[in-house]
Order: structure tokens, then C-alpha cells, then sequence
């Protein structure tokens, strides 16, 4: 493969004892027995270079690549930002890459690459390029640690990936040759480091799926999407604007087709750049790194960009390096760097940070600190929640209760008639829909949390066991057994008033009452300023809270010993699609124990939101959900899906149940009827017999595919509200 570009490899040691090197490259490079695809990765080990002009490479300091006694190296910011080299995220890393700008002659490192126009080149004025790889070991004489580099590559994957920027070099570099800062870091282990270079061993590209390594027309190294077939996103630079962008060859890149403009602008996560005296303070270029989303478009593929207030369009949407509006943040899980390119990564594998940088760049805008004009475009581009109201708290204003809101409950004083109090928090929310709509928004057009339909990995809770379940706020429903989790306010659901919601039991008994309102009003304020948060404490502590509610007694029914029970939505529904993919994302993320020892039961009548989130997974048709889960859809008064979502029954993880009201004559199989509702039984599941074992203790609802019909019990959601508006005019 080499002797057909005209420079065979080196495969005996020379007079200076090196091999495995291209001829008038540099002979650092040490590719013999190394992955080495000139359609794909290129990767091999680099020798040490000792200081001193002339000075060969050292020939077996190749091996230094294979050593593991690495160690991570912290994520630093220099004072002034201006100082020389800067990771905004702070956080360590235990790997960096950065691009080798010297293209030919003898410090240029070869990447054999088979272009679009069929041509098999070593490296050449303009070509690929390719990373040097450096490692934090040992200096050669043992007495401190340095980041050096250990060997080349046009492709690394990297976990919690982020640009590193040196100001001081570049600014150097706008009047000059070298560019060196502009570095990519993250995490990746010593084995895969090792596959790279091996040929013979499988990549290891993170678990990121349908991608494929290729090259572009100048062999350029691209990570595509196979799901779209462009390029996926990635963080890229712009290093020079150029006068003439059709030159190529050596000329394009010189001073002399530099473009240089007089401001930089500046984005408010940095201070202003100047460029130096020589080119009298000019900047060129895009200072930050540029987001570049790949769009089919009429005329092609392009890319969203952001013009500033100056007039500059950029190459791009200009981003934070750590791809996350505050210091000390990481906006990206996973991705795959390439030194032409920059670093590519799926949507979906941003944490909150980064989705909230990415989705402003999709409004063609950039992310701000200053938070205004940021909320102002969610609230144009999507029904996004808000944030909280500077009222709240107070007396007469939504969260009048809310002790971490400054507010405070009534004392429980009995009204004149209708009962007791401690229902305030209800009656109030029921009199005042306007100050409800604060929370959740107006009928037509609810808030939704920042949550993705397509699903994320869950971040691991950080805080202690006490945080998590202030947070995670699991309920303890007295009729059914085990936890509840996700228990929202009935008021804030968006269907009330028919079928089995006509009897809502969540609007009675001790689940009207203050303390059971303020954590479901709790419940609601978290699920919609941060959904992966919470989700992450229940998560965090899902497994032992259930686990304590277990039944280990040797009377147990076989189905219910030693299991913990959970349901979602003991009270209230959930309010978007967002939240079923929140949910989805638990319920698939659950580790071995979960699996084998919990069962979930989730009820919904939110037909449209259920089979919007289903979709983004593939549809209603996949089986994606484990099977210690059962979404029990509650159907409406016809007891009969809408024929519309009727394809939601195709998935085996959903099953359905009935509502028979007062009116209606009791069926005469009462095999599908829930034996806590039948006159004369007891109204606990652990004190009923099951249908389906007969034996005591009934968990038919956490079955799949069981029929369940509910006679109607208690007082009907109307007669519930007349009360409240009686129990307030009788209180005024």
C-alpha cells in the first residue's frame, strides 16, 4: 500500500536505528504492525523526540504507548483567561488530542488517505491532517508527571469530551504559521487506546451506534450518521477567514489571503479578544469554537450560522468550548474527534447543560449567561416552562404553602360546615385557575420540561441518600402496596371529569389534604424546572425504598414475596410526552436487582402523550420495555380505545382497564372486576384474594395484558368540587 504512493516504508532500522516511517516525513512515526486504513483510521505510536536540533527520535521509546501508568490530569483555568492554556469544564481528563498543522516535510506525521478523486496520498499541502495523542506519564527522568505525546491519530473517541483553548497562542497565531490551541480532551482507557492502534482488534467508538468512520473528498476524517446519512453534529474552528476561499494549495492558508476584521464582538462567557500589534490589534477567525449542525438544503447540505452584532457571520453557531453556558460544566457525554473536522457527537448524548447550548444554536443564536433573551426564545420556540414567579410564596399567590418559597401553611382550622380544614392548598388552587396556569400554563398550550423524546442516559446522582429522597419525594399509598412515585396534583391534570377521572379518588380523602398537596405541588415544580434531576434521585434511590415495603413473610403469596412494588401516578397523570420519556428512560436503565426484584405499574389516560413518546422510540409496535412494567391505560367511558391510538395495544408492556359507574349494573363475570372496588370486600390489594391465584394479596394491575375493570367507589369528582366551593363561601 505504501510503495504505490511512491514512498515505501521504512522496514529496517536506519543508521539511526528507526523503522516503520514514511520517507521526507517525520520519522517519529512508528506504523509497521499499527491500523493504518487510508479509507478509514489511521493510528500508530510516536516516538519520544529528544531536545536539541538534529537530534534523532529515540527507537524503542515507541513503546511508551503501551504503559499504563498514566494518570488523569486536571482540567485547568488560567487567571485572566488570556494566560495561556484554559479548560472552561475544569474537569480531569486522562487523554488529549490535538492537531498536527505541519503538513509536510520532515515534522509533518503521514495519514495514507485514498481521496475522492481515487489518489492515495501520504499526507499533502492541505490534507487531512492528524492528532497527536498525548497521555500524562512519567518524565524521562522519573521525578514528575507531563502531558506528552504518544502517538497519531485521524480518529478518537473521547468520553466527557471538551475544547481546550490557549488564548495566548492564539492570538499568536493570526500573524504567524503555528496554531496550537486548540486542543480536544477527555477520557478514554488504556485497552481501547490499545485497539486503535491494533489493527487486528475491534474498535471500541463508545457505544455509540449507526455511525460510520469515513473520509471526505480530501480525506478528511467524517463520523456519519447512518440514520440521515449527513455528518453528525460537531464542534468545529474556523482558523482563518480567508480573502479567496477557492485557493488551495500552499497559498491558501498564507498571511497574505487572510481575512481580518477590526472587533471581536465577544460572547458574555469570555472576555473580548485583541488581536496583536503587528496586524494592528485584528482579530481572524472564530475565537470560540463553532457548533455546526448539517441541514439537507435546496442547494445541498449546510450548516445554521450566526451573524453578531458587528455584522461577522460566523462558520457556525459560536459555542463555550465546554459546550455549556457556566464554568465548571460539561455539555457533552460522548463523542468522536477528528482533527479536520472537530468533534462530532449525537444529540442525545448532551447532558442538560449542553442541550440548552444546543438548542439555542438551532434558533441560530448563542447561549447567554445573562438568561433574558435566552427564556424570551424558549418561550418563542417552544411552551418551555418558564421558570418560577417572583410572587410565589407569598400570601394569595400560587405557593402560598411552600415553605422553601418563603410561604407558610394556615393553621388547621374546622370551617363552619363540610368538615374540617387542611385542605386549603386545594380549595385555593380550585378557586384560582389563573394562578394554577402560572405553573403548568394555559389549557391550550401546557408547559413541558427539557427532556429529549429520543431518551438519555440518566445522570448519576451526586448528593447524599437525604437529598435524593427530598427530591425523588416517593409516596406511600395506603390501599395499594408498596411506593408511589411521580405523584402530581390532580389539578394539574389534563383530563378531568369522565371516565374513571369522574370518581378521581386523588380528590379526596387524606390526598386532598395540605401535606399530601404541597409534596404533589413539589412533585410537579421539580418534574418542570429539571426532569433529569429528579429522575436521577429516583433512580438513586428507587430500589431501596421499595425494597423496605417488601413482603418476606413465608405466607406471602408466591408473587408478592420478597418483590417491591411500584406505582407511577397514585395521584394526577403525566403532563407531556417528555415525561413518559423520562420514565422510559428509568424503567430501561434498571440494573440486574431492579429487574429481577421490582415491579412497576403505571397508569395514564394521556393517550396522545404516551403514543407521541412510543413513537420516538421506534413506535407502539416495539417491545422496548422490560418486562416488570405494565402501563395500565385507563379508557374512556365507552371502554374502548380511540380507534386512533389503538396501535398503542400492539405493545406488550400495555394493557388496559374500565370504569363501570354507580348507574351500571355489575357485570356478571366479576373475575375482571377489581375485588377492592366489590361492595363488602376490604379496599386494600394486600387484603383481597387475586383472580388469578387465588391466593391473597392481588397484584393483577402490575400483570400484562390482564383485564382490570373498576367499580366506580367513593364520591364523584363533581360532588367533590361543590363541596370545596361550599366549605371556601362558608369560611369567608
Amino acid at each position: 500500500m505504501m510503495a504505490s504512493i511512491g514512498s515505501p516504508l521504512v522496514t529496517e532500522p536506519d543508521d539511526d536505528g528507526l523503522s516503520g516511517y514514511l520517507p521526507g516525513l517525520n520519522p517519529r512515526a512508528s506504523m509497521i504492525g499499527r491500523r493504518i486504513d487510508p479509507s478509514g483510521v489511521v493510528a500508530y505510536p510516536l516516538r519520544n523526540e529528544p531536545k536539541g536540533k538534529g537530534v534523532p527520535p529515540e527507537p524503542e521509546s515507541d513503546r511508551r504507548i503501551l504503559l499504563d501508568n498514566f494518570t488523569r490530569h486536571k482540567g485547568m483555568k488560567n487567571a485572566g483567561g488570556m494566560k495561556g492554556e484554559s479548560d472552561r469544564s475544569l474537569a480531569p481528563f486522562n487523554i488529549r488530542a490535538f492537531r498536527n498543522n505541519q503538513l509536510t516535510g520532515r515534522r509533518a506525521l503521514p495519514n495514507p488517505t485514498l481521496t475522492g478523486e481515487g489518489d492515495l496520498m501520504a499526507t499533502g499541502i492541505g490534507g487531512p491532517g492528524m492528532f497527536s495523542v498525548q497521555r500524562n506519564i512519567l518524565s524521562p527522568s522519573g521525578k514528575n508527571r507531563r502531558l506528552t505525546t504518544l502517538g497519531a491519530t485521524n480518529f478518537m473517541p473521547l468520553l466527557n469530551p471538551r475544547v481546550q483553548v490557549n488564548r495566548k497562542k492564539q492570538v499568536a497565531s493570526w500573524p504567524a504559521e503555528k496554531n496550537e490551541h486548540l486542543w480536544m480532551a477527555g477520557d478514554y482507557d488504556h485497552d481501547s487506546l490499545q485497539a486503535l492502534i491494533d489493527p487486528e482488534a475491534d474498535l471500541d467508538l463508545l457505544g455509540m451506534e449507526d455511525i460510520s468512520l469515513q473520509r471526505g473528498p480530501k480525506g478528511h476524517a467524517v463520523v456519519m450518521d447512518d440514520r440521515t446519512g449527513l455528518p453528525l453534529p460537531h464542534l468545529s474552528y474556523t482558523v482563518y477567514d480567508l480573502l479567496d476561499p477557492t485557493i488551495s494549495g500552499k497559498t491558501r492558508w498564507k498571511k497574505e489571503n487572510r481575512d481580518y476584521r477590526d472587533v471581536d464582538a465577544g460572547q458574555d462567557w469570555r472576555e473580548t479578544v485583541v488581536g496583536p500589534s503587528k496586524i494592528g490589534g485584528k482579530v481572524t477567525g472564530s475565537i470560540d469554537p463553532v457548533l455546526r449542525i448539517p441541514q439537507r438544503l435546496d442547494a445541498g447540505v449546510g450548516v445554521p450560522r450566526y451573524t453578531d452584532e458587528t455584522g461577522y457571520r460566523f462558520h457556525g453557531i459560536p459555542v463555550p468550548p465546554n459546550f455549556a453556558a457556566h464554568e465548571g460544566e460539561l455539555g457533552i457525554r460522548r463523542g468522536i474527534a477528528t482533527p479536520g473536522k472537530g468533534l462530532f457527537f449525537r444529540p442525545e448524548d448532551l447532558t442538560d447543560a449542553g442541550r440548552d447550548v444546543f438548542e439555542t444554536a438551532k434558533r441560530n443564536d448563542v447561549i447567554r449567561l445573562s438568561g433574558d433573551s435566552f427564556e424570551d426564545a424558549w418561550d418563542i420556540a417552544k411552551a418551555r416552562f418558564p421558570g418560577r414567579k417572583r410572587e410565589w410564596g407569598q400570601p394569595g399567590e400560587m405557593f402560598f404553602w411552600e415553605s422553601r418559597l418563603g410561604g407558610k401553611l394556615p393553621p388547621a382550622v374546622a370551617y363552619d360546615k363540610g368538615g374540617g380544614g387542611n385542605r386549603d392548598i386545594f380549595d385555593f388552587v380550585e378557586a384560582n385557575p389563573d394562578k394554577l396556569e402560572q405553573l403548568i400554563g394555559p389549557r391550550e398550550d401546557r408547559f413541558v420540561p427539557d427532556y429529549p423524546l429520543e431518551g438519555m442516559e440518566i445522570p448519576s446522582f451526586s448528593g447524599s441518600k437525604e437529598e435524593a429522597d427530598k427530591l425523588a419525594l416517593f409516596g406511600n399509598p395506603n390501599k395499594m402496596p408498596g411506593i408511589s412515585m411521580l405523584d402530581m396534583p390532580m389539578h394539574t391534570c389534563h383530563i378531568t371529569g369522565s371516565g374513571a377521572c369522574e370518581a378521581c379518588y386523588a380528590a379526596q380523602n387524606k390526598m386532598a389534604f395540605n401535606p399530601a398537596q404541597r409534596k404533589y405541588y413539589r412533585n410537579k415544580l421539580a418534574s418542570l424546572e429539571d426532569l433529569p434531576g429528579m429522575m436521577s434521585a429516583i433512580q438513586e434511590r428507587m430500589y431501596d425504598r421499595a425494597m423496605k415495603t417488601a413482603d418476606y413473610s413465608r405466607s406471602a403469596n408466591p408473587d408478592v414475596r420478597g418483590k417491591g412494588f411500584i406505582r407511577h401516578k397514585a395521584s394526577g397523570d403525566f403532563g407531556s410526552p417528555e415525561e413518559f420519556s423520562a420514565v422510559f428512560d428509568l424503567l430501561q436503565q434498571q440494573t440486574p436487582e431492579e429487574l429481577r426484584d421490582l415491579r412497576h405499574w403505571i397508569s395514564t389516560r394521556q393517550y396522545p402523550y404516551l403514543m407521541e413518546a412510543m413513537e420516538a422510540r421506534g413506535g407502539p409496535q416495539e417491545d422496548f420495555l422490560p418486562e416488570n412494567v405494565n402501563i395500565r391505560v385507563s379508557l374512556p367511558p365507552t371502554n374502548t380505545m380511540p380507534s386512533k391510538f389503538s396501535d398503542l395495544e400492539l405493545n406488550p408492556a400495555v394493557s388496559t382497564s374500565g370504569f363501570i359507574p354507580k348507574e351500571f349494573a355489575v357485570p356478571s363475570d366479576m373475575n375482571e372486576i377489581c375485588p377492592a372496588t366489590i361492595h363488602g370486600n376490604q379496599q386494600k390489594c394486600d387484603e383481597v384474594i387475586d383472580p388469578d391465584t387465588g391466593l391473597m394479596g392481588c397484584r393483577r394491575c402490575f400483570r400484562r395484558k390482564a383485564p382490570v375493570n373498576y367499580l366506580e367507589h367513593g364520591s364523584r369528582l363533581k360532588d367533590l368540587l361543590e363541596n370545596a366551593y361550599a366549605r371556601m363561601s362558608q369560611n369567608n
